[in-house]
C-alpha cells in the first residue's frame, strides 16, 4: 500500500508541471473513494487548472504505485471537485 507521505512527495516533487502550481501539497485523508489534499497554490493559475493537473497527475502515478491497477476507457476521477479557501 502506498503511505499519504509518498503521495506527498510525489506531488510535491516528481511533476513539473504539477509542481509549478504548486509550492505546497499534503494529502490530508485518503478514502476509497476520494482523497482531501491541502495545497498551496501560485495565483497565476486557475483553480480548475490546478486540479485537472494534479489528478492527471495522480491518474499517472497510480498507474506506477499500484501495479495490479490497470487503467480503463473509464475515468478515474468525477469531473467534480470541492475546494475551500483558508486564510
Amino acid at each position: 500500500m502506498t503511505s499519504l507521505s509518498h503521495l506527498d512527495e510525489s506531488i510535491d516533487e516528481h511533476s513539473h508541471s504539477v509542481s509549478s502550481m504548486l509550492q505546497t501539497a499534503h494529502v490530508l485523508w485518503l478514502a476509497s473513494d476520494h482523497l482531501h489534499l491541502y495545497i498551496d497554490a501560485s495565483p497565476d493559475y486557475a483553480l480548475d487548472e490546478i486540479v485537472y493537473a494534479i489528478k492527471e497527475y495522480l491518474e499517472h502515478e497510480m498507474a506506477h504505485l499500484l501495479p495490479a491497477w490497470q487503467p480503463s476507457n473509464q475515468p478515474v476521477w468525477a469531473q467534480g471537485y470541492f475546494a475551500e479557501s483558508l486564510g
